[in-house]
């Protein structure tokens, strides 16, 4: 039992995020916090995704991806990153009715400067290479 506590703590001390082939691995949470360090790179992120509707002055959808779905029910942008991905207006209505307040895993590249007409996020993906809903853990009894 010592030995696996020992291994957590160990565990628990190293970086909370890794280089794979689809960017660095790290948390929508570390993402927000530390814009700064992620500026410009490849990363890979799970989050819930929402689609509303832009309005003036730039009509047709923005997109956002939040941390968990508390902040995507309540919109809380500054927990949010803006996926600045623009697609055709037939392709929009599909993608708000397919990904509309799902949880994703997606890999982009982010850029901590956004140039959103919407109240501030943390910042924006450019680019997203991958999009795929993570279906959440059923415990049986």
């Amino acid at each position: 039992m010592k030995l696996f506590i020992f291994f957590l703590l160990i565990l628990s001390q190293t970086t909370a995020f890794a280089a794979t082939d689809r960017g660095i691995s790290i948390s929508m949470y570390q993402l927000i916090t530390f814009p700064e360090e992620f500026d410009s790179n490849l990363v890979s992120l799970t989050g819930v995704i929402v689609v509303t509707d832009a309005g003036y002055p730039q009509p047709g959808y923005r997109v956002y991806l939040f941390p968990n779905n508390y902040s995507a029910e309540h919109f809380i942008v500054s927990e949010a990153i803006e996926l600045t991905v623009s697609f055709s207006e037939d392709i929009q209505q599909d993608f708000h009715v397919k990904w509309n307040h799902k949880t994703v895993r997606l890999y982009g590249e982010f850029y901590r400067k956004t140039y959103s007409f919407s109240p501030n996020p943390a910042g924006a993906l450019s680019s997203v290479y991958a999009l795929q809903e993570v279906k959440p853990f059923k415990f049986s009894k």
